[in-house]
Order: structure tokens, then C-alpha cells, then sequence
């Protein structure tokens, strides 16, 4: 039974959800020049902030503007938080809330003045990486299992890379580095320049690929792959059969310009249907026997 990555990690995806509306957020109040009051829904975010080993969102900014926050913003921000912590943050004990303070205290002496700030970037990007591989961890494991990058795998590593807050080239890299260490090779007679169109799979999954002379891959999302014998050589021979159809079809065309030839009325009569399949074949091959020599 194969693996899915909702199997090994079911909720996964709503809580990073949570965490990237959360810092969708938290870049808003730093564009804007800080915070002005608390948002609605800091109750709910506050224990997100302080399980994030990123000193900037502890103080609610966003890392990655660093260099348009001032030292006024951190102070404001601070003052904001600490408030909170002492006034309205009772209903965890006093150890949780004394933790909090101590977090929020140390957030504000590395991010006081401009150094550092800077310094604390390159730390806060450290930790923004690591977090985002370590939620795709549960994927590489259900995509290994199942010995193949399948599209639908393609579109999970996206999507996660979109809501781990880590860019798809840095997905891409660690992503293939573990795949080829796994004994995948991309397997398309062309290779793409981007590694996520490659058809990445396993020795023991090509050859029970190749196995079959039709070989349908419906969890892939793809059209179907063929072998280099019988599949190709069958296609081949529809599409010379689908330009000789063609041929036909276009003879009653003639027959209204020359109408000499002594069938032109069964040919204008059943001509143009014939013209229509032959036209309509020819455009599926074009389509879809390109596609799959690229796979």
C-alpha cells in the first residue's frame, strides 16, 4: 500500500496555513511602520509568535524588511507586546507567562538599534529555512515510498513551499540533492531545464514502467508513458492512417472547384465527415504524442 503525504501528515497543511496568515500579517503592520494598536486575533497568534524561533516575529516584524525598520518600531512594537503579556496574557500559568516576557525582553535587546538588527537577519532566515525543510520532511518521505515525482507530488511540494515560507528553488534544491540520493534519475528522453518538469523515478518504478507496452499513470496526472517499441510504433502508424484520411477529406473540396470525377456527389455527401475525423485525429496526435516524448 503506497504512501500518501496526507496519511503521514494529516492537518499539516492547515496549520501552516495558520503560520502564513500570520506573517502575511505581521509584513502588512511592518510596511506600515509598526504596530498602531493590536490586531483583533493577537490572542490567538501570540503562542504562534512565541513557538517561532524568529526574533523579528516575537516583536511582530517581518525579518525580511529589515532594513525598513526603525528603532522607533521596535520600541513601539515592544511596548505594544509587553503590555499585553503583563495585563492580559492570565490565562496561562505564571512559568508560561514568565517565559513569554523573558522571550519578548530578548527579542528587543538584539533588535534595538540597526546592528542589531542586521546581525539578527541572517539568524531569522537560518531559522525561517529550517522550519520550511522540516515541514516538507513527511512529503520527501510519502514521495520515496512511492518512487516517483508524480504531478500531483509536483503540486504538493509547491503548494507547501508556498505556505512553509520557503521559495522553490530552495524546495527544488534540497528536494532533488535527497531524491538523487534515494536512487531517482529524471527519466525523460529530454531533460528539462527546470528539474521539476523531469520525470523522476526509481530504477525498480521505470522498470515496471517499461514492463507494459501501455502503462497508464492516473496519480501522476499525466498523459500516458510508453515504451520505445510496440506503443510508439502503433502511434506512428495512426498518424500516417489519420494524413491519408486527411487526403481524402480535402478530395470533395476539389470536387467543387473540378467536378469531372464521376463519384463527386457520394464524396461531397460523406466527404466533409470524413474530412472533419481526419482533422480532429491528426490534432490529437500533434498534441499528445509530442507530450509524451517529452516525458
Amino acid at each position: 500500500m503506497k504512501t500518501s503525504y496526507n496519511d503521514v501528515n494529516p492537518g499539516a497543511d492547515f496549520a501552516l496555513q495558520h503560520k502564513k496568515i500570520l506573517r502575511e500579517q505581521i509584513t502588512v503592520s511592518t510596511q506600515r511602520g509598526g504596530l498602531k494598536k493590536l490586531p483583533a486575533r493577537f490572542e490567538l497568534d501570540v503562542r504562534e509568535m512565541y513557538q517561532d524561533r524568529n526574533v523579528f516575529t516575537v516583536l511582530y516584524l517581518d525579518h525580511k524588511l529589515y532594513e525598513r525598520i526603525t528603532d522607533g518600531m521596535v520600541e513601539g512594537n515592544y511596548r505594544q507586546i509587553i503590555t499585553f503579556l503583563r495585563t492580559h496574557y492570565t490565562w496561562v500559568d505564571d512559568e508560561a507567562r514568565t517565559e513569554a516576557l523573558d522571550i519578548t525582553e530578548r527579542a528587543y535587546q538584539k533588535l534595538k538599534n540597526a546592528d542589531g538588527r542586521r546581525s539578527s537577519f541572517s539568524e531569522a532566515d537560518k531559522a525561517r529555512y529550517e522550519q520550511g525543510i522540516q515541514a516538507f520532511q513527511p512529503l520527501l518521505q510519502a514521495i520515496v515510498a512511492a518512487g516517483e515525482l508524480t504531478a500531483k507530488h509536483r503540486s504538493q511540494v509547491l503548494n507547501r513551499a508556498a505556505l512553509a515560507d520557503i521559495s522553490t528553488h530552495e524546495i527544488g534544491q534540497h528536494l532533488f540533492i535527497q531524491l538523487a540520493e534515494k536512487g531517482f534519475k529524471p527519466r525523460n528522453a529530454r531533460a528539462h531545464q527546470d528539474p521539476f518538469k523531469n520525470s523522476w523515478m526509481t530504477d525498480e518504478r521505470w522498470h515496471a514502467n517499461q514492463s507494459m507496452p501501455f502503462k497508464a499513470a492516473p496519480e501522476a496526472g499525466r498523459a500516458a508513458v510508453f515504451p520505445d517499441g510496440y506503443g510508439r510504433l502503433i502511434f506512428k502508424y495512426a498518424a500516417i492512417f489519420g494524413g491519408f484520411m486527411a487526403l481524402i477529406g480535402l478530395v470533395p473540396l476539389a470536387q467543387d472547384i473540378f467536378s469531372y470525377y464521376p463519384y463527386s456527389y457520394y464524396l461531397r455527401q460523406y466527404g466533409f465527415y470524413v474530412l472533419v475525423v481526419a482533422i480532429v485525429w491528426f490534432v490529437w496526435w500533434i498534441i499528445y504524442i509530442k507530450k509524451i516524448e517529452k516525458i
